[in-house]
């Protein structure tokens, strides 16, 4: 009988985090390490991923536009949804193929994409262009998210007849 605890991986840091039951069930469980590891399904683990580096997205506008800090708490909070989306999207295409190379380049083109709306909408606000500052955080976000959804991501189990 497969247990659903066993499923259970550890958060972002858990990439590869021991099972919550400690057992190592190398038969049945393909989501399992032979190490007694769990590997985080894709879509979730792109989630995960995009909300954390999300929110290190948003803090960057401290570093590269001190004048933001005032809206700061606004400016996380919607790098976070932003980077969940991403990581959504870019988790759900990483279920669909298995190259390396076009997760990456999948992961920028989203990243970029998600961030130009929200660059645009500042200028025409502010009359001030944070072009260079909203889209590289977003763009290295995607790559980083890319990657980790096709490198340490677990395919989606096969139902078997």
């Amino acid at each position: 009988m497969i247990r659903a605890e066993r499923y259970v991986c550890g958060a972002i840091a858990g990439l590869k985090a021991p099972c919550s039951n400690g057992v190592q069930d190398y038969g049945r469980d393909r989501l399992s390490y032979p190490t007694g590891h769990c590997a985080m399904n894709k879509v979730m683990l792109g989630i995960l991923l995009g909300g954390v580096l999300g929110i290190f997205d948003g803090l960057s506008a401290l570093v590269s536009a001190p004048e933001t800090a005032p809206g700061i708490v606004g400016i996380v909070i919607g790098s976070t949804v932003k980077g969940i989306i991403a990581g959504a999207i870019i988790g759900a295409v990483a279920r669909k193929t298995q190259s390396l190379p076009m997760g990456i380049g999948f992961g920028l083109l989203v990243g970029l994409a998600l961030a130009f709306p929200i660059a645009l909408m500042q200028s025409q606000q502010t009359n001030h262009n944070y072009y260079w500052q909203i889209m590289l955080p977003g763009g290295v976000l995607g790559l980083i998210v890319g990657y980790a959804t096709q490198r340490f991501g677990a395919m989606p189990r096969r139902a078997t007849a």
